[in-house]
Order: C-alpha cells, then structure tokens, then sequence
C-alpha cells in the first residue's frame, strides 16, 4: 500500500534528521553518561519486540508453539522478575558503564527533542504497520510447486520408513508428518513432502530443508544418516520443464573431470525425477506455472545456481 510506503520512507527520514539533529546540537558532554529518556526507551523496546514477532510469524518453520512459549517466559521473566536480577545485572555492568542519572546535564533544545521525538513516534507506528502487514496478510506459499530431494550414499539401500526416519531427524519433526512420494533407487534419491499437504506446511518445510542442506552442521548430519549433502535439496516446477525440454547430455568420459561427472550425474538423477513429477501433474492443471519467472539463464536446462549450492 502506498500509505506504508510513505510511513517507511518518513520514518528513515525523520531518523536520519534526529542523527543530523544531535550531531550539530548534541544534548549532553562529550564526558557525561545520561540514562535514555522514557519514550526512548519505550519505542527501542516496541520496535525490537515487533521485529522479533515479524520474524517468528513469516517463518512458518518457526511459528510453533514452543517458540512461543519461550518467548513469553523469557519477556515475563524480563518484565515480572526485574528486582530478582536488578541489583545483578547493574553490579556486572557497573565496570563497564558509568550508571549516572543526573538529568541536569543534559542541554535544553526544543527543535533537537521535537525532531528525536517525532522520530521515535513514527518508529512506533512503523512497528505497529509492520505487524499489521505480517498479521493480516502472512507469506503465501508461493513456492508450493516444489518438491524436495534426498540422495542417499552409493552401497546404501535405505528401505522408505528408514529414509522417513532420517529426514524427519534432521528436520527435527515426527515421522508422522513427512511422506515419501517417490524413491529411485538407480539413482538413489527419493522426493518427500509433507504429509498434510497444506501450503503452509510445503512452504515451512522447504525451509527447513534448505536451512539443514546449506548449513555445515546440517550436511555433516546428512553425512552421518549415509545422506549425500552435495545433492540439490530442491527442486521447482519450471526448472522441471527446463530440464525436460533440455537436449540430455552425453555419456561421461573417462578424461572428464569429478566436478563435471557429478554435474552430469545430478542432472540425470533430476531429469528422472522431473519425468516423474511432470506425468503427476493433470494437463489442465498445469498452466499455473507459466506465470512464474523463468528467464533466468539455464545450464543444460538447469539454473546455475542449483547445483552444487547445497
């Protein structure tokens, strides 16, 4: 909406003007420590709280109860146990910072608060939008039409409760709630999904998956379940038909390089599981794809930036 825009922009504004503001006008000694002032703090305190919330709530993978739960204990106990950890906290800062509160030395300038106080309000209300915009209109799975990918070590042969078990582990979820929708064991990978099959869920999931297959812990756990972590964790419906419509590339040779061998190797195993998945998929079902990008430059019928990102 073009009112948020405008909030944002006007809140950058005024913030880069409350900096300009006490810059040339400070409000105290370059040598006294002054406490912040009570709407200051107020809306540091809104304003961090919100972008936790923003955050917990466009994750889906984060929004869980548990995440909740600790949230409230942790701000309870910030709020109801302060005269437990008062006295220990200003006895540990103490070193380190100059406790003062003696607002007498703080210098007078009207312009300089009326500026620093319209920036911290439109700070408020730019929280308040933000939440508004995260709550009334949260993420969409837009990236529903994907499926997720799991290729299991040569000389291993994973029965389909094994490897549900194992991604459900690193997934850190009960085994109840993936499925196995494909196996192939020529090429030792298998597609997975959800069980629900709500949106919501495809779109948690896949970021779960692609935070285990990126991360150096998640990839040594994969290693650890005989799981391949070099092997794409995704892929999406208009890569598929890319790959599809691709000339397949030939027979490796002997001189080629490892790099090269397991590109081929990658692209082959995707081309049989994008076979599979494109021949799921109804014929008059299948046109929601076209209204998604697919300009991106294509390697072999893949995006660069596919393979060998996981």
């Amino acid at each position: 909406f073009m009112w948020q825009k405008m909030i944002y922009l006007a809140t950058s504004s005024t913030f880069i003007a409350s900096v300009a503001a006490s810059a040339l006008k400070p409000g105290k000694d370059i040598g006294a420590a002054l406490p912040p002032e009570s709407f200051q703090s107020f809306a540091c305190l809104w304003v961090s709280v919100s972008a936790a919330i923003c955050i917990v709530l466009s994750y889906p993978s984060m929004n869980q109860w548990s995440t909740w739960i600790c949230m409230t204990l942790v701000g309870g106990f910030g709020i109801f146990g302060y005269p437990l950890w008062k006295d220990e906290v200003l006895d540990w800062l103490e070193p380190i910072f100059v406790i003062r509160s003696d607002t007498k030395k703080r210098f007078p300038d009207q312009q300089r608060q009326t500026v620093r106080s319209v920036s911290w309000a439109l700070g408020v209300l730019c929280a308040i939008t933000g939440l508004w915009d995260i709550i009334l209109h949260p993420p969409t799975a837009q990236s529903v039409e994907v499926k997720l990918l799991a290729q299991w070590q040569a000389g291993t042969s994973p029965t389909e409760t094994d490897l549900k078990l194992s991604l459900a582990n690193l997934l850190n979820r009960s085994s109840d709630t993936l499925k196995i929708e494909a196996m192939f064991a020529a090429e030792r990978f298998a597609m997975f999904a959800t069980a629900d099959n709500a949106p919501t869920s495809k779109l948690g999931i896949a970021q779960a998956w692609i935070g285990v297959t990126t991360d150096p812990t998640g990839k040594a756990k994969m290693a650890e379940r005989k799981l391949e972590p070099g092997f794409p964790g995704l892929v999406q419906l208009p890569d598929c038909k890319k790959i599809m419509r691709a000339k397949p590339e030939e027979k490796p040779v002997a001189a080629e390089e490892e790099a090269a061998k397991l590109r081929r190797e990658q692209l082959h195993a995707l081309r049989v599981g994008c076979k599979w998945w494109t021949d799921q998929i109804p014929a008059e079902g299948a046109q929601h794809e076209k209204t998604i990008d697919e300009k991106k430059p294509a390697a072999g019928g893949l995006p660069d930036d596919m393979l060998h990102t996981w």
